[in-house]
């Protein structure tokens, strides 16, 4: 009989550790969520990431995650890592160059674009001239075939899932 009411007791401690890590996780993923394992393109440095959905603010070269508006190429509600290339205020623009169109964002450089002779599929590209309005941001990738602002446009705040950090 004592015997069972020590193993009783260990049952009962164990479903109450069991509920207090449960209930401490989904604490922690409401704030902080997990992104990891999607990323398997070399569009972004790095491949699982802690996601901070209750971020103040987006800064120049800040990894962030957006839910994807839809394209031909990606269905809407995608979610994507990028970097913050550009934010309110800045003057981005686009050059034509030898290598193809270049970005900046306030005389920085961010990258090319895709030519269709170097990469059948590369999607049209758009060109720059403006001050990122309010609320929006220049999604930026860290390779030169990383589909990003440079091809389907500004990724507005309202579309941003937070802010993220890279764990590797």
């Amino acid at each position: 009989m004592e015997r069972k009411r020590v193993s009783d007791k260990i049952v009962v401690a164990s479903g109450i550790w069991v509920l207090v890590l449960a209930l401490a996780l989904k604490a922690f993923y409401s704030y902080m969520g997990y992104f990891g394992g999607l990323n398997t393109s070399d569009c972004i440095k790095g491949k699982y990431f802690f996601v901070d959905k209750h971020f103040k603010k987006l800064s120049d070269g800040d990894y962030f995650v957006i839910r994807f508006k839809g394209s031909r190429l990606y269905p809407k509600g995608t979610l994507f890592v990028k970097i913050v290339g550009c934010t309110p205020g800045q003057r981005l623009y686009t050059t034509m160059t030898k290598n193809g169109p270049a970005y900046y964002c306030n005389n920085r450089f961010l990258g090319y674009a895709c030519s269709k002779k170097e990469f059948k599929s590369c999607p049209a590209h758009i060109n720059y001239n403006m001050i990122i309005p309010k609320g929006y941001y220049y999604a930026l990738g860290t390779s030169w075939k990383a589909y990003d602002s440079r091809y389907w446009g500004l990724a507005s705040i309202k579309e941003v899932v937070g802010k993220a950090k890279k764990v590797f």
